[in-house]
């Protein structure tokens, strides 16, 4: 449940927010339904691939039945760049504005996972809290949003890291490299203000 209003609530704020910066909010909801349809596919089968042995038949036939954030992010990467390919579009501005609504939904989306026992999830639904207050007071100026998303929620798991207990190597290196993708497109944005 916490999930589909997640889902829900950053479809509508991505909508809203690509409209505030100028971009067509219809371009928008289409991109944001391609990353949201992408992100619970991938997660849902990465999940599923990381812990074959142990899930029952009924859990593979429900995308909603668990996942893995890091594929969830890759997922929606991929969903946003074939969007942006198909319509033949470069606009890294919906990115940003997908970065810019990540944090509020994603309190929703974590506070169902810390309601049933996760203890961990405490830390992300604060970093999350903290970031969408840092990003609502930057609504309307233009910030690299994407980078400050992935280097502080890259930064984030591979600190949690250690405190989970099963630890697998694709967390790690999952987050590493979301750390990695938050560096280059922070560097990207870098080049890009001053051309």
């Amino acid at each position: 449940m916490a999930l589909a209003a997640a889902a829900l609530l950053g479809h509508f704020l991505l909508t809203w927010r690509a409209g505030c910066v100028g971009l067509d909010p219809r371009r928008a909801a289409g991109f944001s339904a391609s990353v949201l349809v992408s992100a619970v596919f991938v997660g849902h089968w990465a999940f599923l691939l990381l812990l074959r042995d142990s899930v029952p038949w009924q859990v593979w036939l429900n995308p909603f039945a668990g996942a893995m954030t890091l594929g969830c992010m890759g997922g929606a990467l991929v969903g946003g760049l074939v969007y942006l390919w198909r319509y033949r579009m470069w606009r890294t501005e919906l990115f940003e504005a997908g970065a810019w609504t990540f944090p509020f939904a994603w309190i929703v989306a974590r506070l169902g996972c810390w309601w049933n026992g996760e203890e961990l999830v405490r830390w992300e639904v604060l970093w999350a809290v903290a970031l969408g207050a840092v990003y609502w007071g930057a609504r309307r100026r233009d910030w690299a949003f994407a980078a400050g998303l992935l280097v502080t929620f890259g930064g984030l798991r591979l600190v949690l890291h250690e405190w989970r207990t099963i630890q697998h190597a694709t967390d790690w290196w999952g987050a590493a490299a979301v750390l990695g993708c938050g560096v280059v497109a922070g560097w990207w944005r870098w080049l890009g203000v001053r051309a």
